[in-house]
């Protein structure tokens, strides 16, 4: 029989933290690349934002497993900070994070179904609502199943995907309470961008406000309202209404913003050299031969490919950390395999770990640096990390300011 304390929320988050997570020094030899996180600086990214909230509530984005980080050890690390909501991609992550946090607070920022409504009163979740169709659409299921779905509703003020219209919204927030199978209580939009862009941010936010006075007029008093993303929160802080919603901000990249809230990435993605050789110069190297060394040097062939998340878009472009150097990928980026020029004096060797993201010795390598690369975003390549990777909680050197 389990012990009162293997049976609090605390100990369902240590078992699955054991299940899925290993310590430091127990890497997985079945692994070809794994990722390191570093749960301090979590925490202290965590705390910094609520710092700057004001006393706004916030809401952690733990979508797409928490961008990549981790759904489990993320949230039960946020909760230890006082964290009580969460915002989910979707019905099976929420489905995840109640099991192990049932006392949370878990939105649902995705699409919602009918069929979904049975799982959704069951697991205590709560919808955002985006559509007049969804809305009834739920609601009569709900009915059907003799129960009320709390929910969230969208509006969309300027982000042009999911939400009301906002010149209609307050309109249709009207009929929407009329609907016995739906509860709201908080109403929310999504910024397009930043201050920086001009006044369209500005636009947005009043327009959110416009249709949150009309919600009440019309009887949604009490709303519970948020609109800020990291975008936003990170600039000002007008606009923080109940609740804010950071997301990137947490994992640490988007900048401090003028608001000055400095957070730090907390993941490291590894490999290591599985053959190491010294090459003449015109050496060919991988598909197609783009790559030809132009003096003698040493090549490293790292355990890691575009199946991995290692992108191919990195051929001949993008660097990784070897004997404490940084090191240019040589020729094309394969399924499995990428080849780093090491550099003739270099004194990396078979066996030896490789950073793809994060610090070694000097030298640091993070998601936004590899995204402008790849011409991407930090989200992108964060998120492209194969999830096949085993991650272990480890300690993280501190990145410069």
């Amino acid at each position: 029989m389990r012990s009162r304390q293997e049976a609090s929320p605390a100990g369902r988050i240590r078992r699955l933290l054991l299940s899925r997570h290993e310590p430091p020094g127990k890497r997985n030899t079945v692994s070809r690349t794994w990722t390191e996180l570093d749960l301090n600086v979590l925490a202290e990214n965590i705390r910094a934002v609520i710092s700057a909230a004001a006393g706004a509530e916030v809401i952690p984005v733990v979508k797409s497993d928490a961008y990549n980080h981790g759904l489990a050890p993320v949230t039960a690390e946020a909760w230890k900070c006082g964290i009580r909501s969460f915002v989910v991609g979707d019905i099976n992550e929420g489905a995840i994070l109640r099991e192990h946090l049932p006392h949370s607070r878990i939105l649902v920022v995705g699409a919602v179904e009918p069929k979904d409504v049975a799982d959704i009163v069951r697991l205590r979740l709560i919808p955002i609502i985006f559509s007049e169709t969804e809305a009834r659409a739920v609601s009569e299921a709900a009915l059907g199943a003799g129960a009320v779905v709390e929910c969230h509703v969208k509006v969309d003020t300027g982000m042009g995907r999911m939400g009301l219209p906002w010149e209609r919204a307050a309109e249709i927030l009207g009929e929407m309470a009329g609907l016995r199978g739906l509860k709201i209580t908080g109403l929310c939009t999504h910024f397009a961008s930043g201050p920086a862009d001009g006044d369209f941010a500005s636009e947005q936010a009043a327009r959110f406000q416009e249709v949150a006075a009309g919600a009440e007029q019309r009887g949604l008093r009490g709303l519970f309202r948020h609109a800020a993303n990291s975008s936003v929160f990170r600039e000002v802080c007008a606009w923080n209404f109940d609740g804010v919603r950071p997301g990137i901000l947490i994992y640490g990249y988007g900048g401090a913003g003028r608001r000055g809230i400095r957070t730090r990435p907390f993941l490291q993605w590894k490999s290591r050299l599985i053959q190491v050789k010294d090459v003449p110069a015109g050496f060919r190297v991988s598909y197609d031969s783009t790559f030809v060394t132009p003096h003698r040097t040493r090549l490293g062939t790292v355990d890691v490919g575009y199946a991995d998340g290692f992108s191919r878009l990195l051929s001949n472009r993008g660097f990784v950390l070897a004997g404490g150097r940084r090191c240019p990928v040589a020729g094309r980026v394969t399924m499995n395999y990428i080849v780093a020029d090491l550099g003739p004096d270099s004194p990396a060797r078979e066996g030896d770990e490789v950073v793809l993201i994060g610090r070694q010795g000097a030298e640091a390598i993070w998601a936004d640096e590899i995204a402008e690369w790849r011409g991407t975003i930090a989200y992108e390549v964060l998120t492209n990390i194969s999830t096949r990777d085993r991650r272990i909680i480890a300690s993280l050197p501190p990145r410069p300011a």
